[in-house]
């Protein structure tokens, strides 16, 4: 299992860095959502840290830039005008 996820975070990163210059990541506390047991398994299954990191030196090889931005709104966020759309009730 681990060798699949080194696998794919490996294609994944070199994807990310092959197609974009600049690649964003939210600022997660990892280490803070783990100790959610209902996150815990998911989060780790997934490697999100060991991604960022693989990312951040085959983007630094290539010349590319990897940023991490605070996750607060990002998902209520419009990707194209970047202005925050309130939930509705």
């Amino acid at each position: 299992m681990q060798k699949t996820i080194n696998t794919i975070n490996h294609q994944v990163s070199r994807d990310l860095v092959n197609r974009f210059g600049l690649i964003a990541f939210e600022d997660l506390n990892i280490k803070n959502m783990l100790q959610n047991h209902c996150l815990a398994k998911s989060i780790s299954d997934v490697a999100w840290n060991m991604l960022v990191t693989v990312t951040s030196y085959k983007a630094e090889s290539a010349g590319s830039i990897v940023v991490l931005v605070d996750p607060r709104n990002t998902s209520k966020m419009c990707s194209r005008y970047y202005n925050l759309s309130e939930s509705k009730p």
